[in-house]
């Protein structure tokens, strides 16, 4: 009998019958610290799975990011966009300029919106052409520039 058997074995009394989500969460957790051999009995289980931090404590990724203000952020995109037309190229420019250039728009994320943005027919020469197009247009717009203080 191979392991995987042994274990399938194992857990199925803990994950089998009719039991409330929160009940089959918990048996599912003992049976598989005692089937693993992580605990010797289902006292040493039970305080493992105590200890387990639940779905809500470990915190979502959006409460992870930096804290920024949403109004601020519009009036500085919308300041950057200026008269012109609104297309994504250009928007995520302005984003990444209002966030202090941390995330910038990268080359091959510019091209890509570039090429979207341009497609008529959608062939291949079509593809080449606006693809050499775009990578013109983000080296006008991403070199360097000086800034003269005076």
């Amino acid at each position: 009998m191979t392991d995987r058997v042994k274990y399938n074995s194992c857990i199925a009394p803990y994950i089998t019958g009719s039991k409330t989500k929160d009940k089959r969460e918990h048996d599912f957790c003992i049976g598989a610290k005692i089937c693993s051999g992580k605990a010797k009995n289902e006292e040493d289980a039970e305080q493992m799975c105590l200890t387990i931090p639940t779905k809500d404590d470990k915190g979502s990724k959006k409460n992870k990011g930096e804290k920024f203000n949403p109004r601020e952020l519009s009036l500085c995109i919308l300041e950057n966009i200026g008269d012109q037309p609104i297309d994504l190229a250009g928007l995520s420019k302005a984003i990444a300029i209002c966030q202090n250039a941390k995330r910038p728009y990268g080359k091959k994320a510019y091209i890509r919106d570039c090429i979207k943005e341009k497609a008529i027919t959608g062939s291949l020469a079509e593809t080449i052409k606006s693809s050499k197009q775009c990578e013109r247009e983000w080296k006008e717009n991403n070199e360097p520039k000086i800034i003269e203080e005076g």
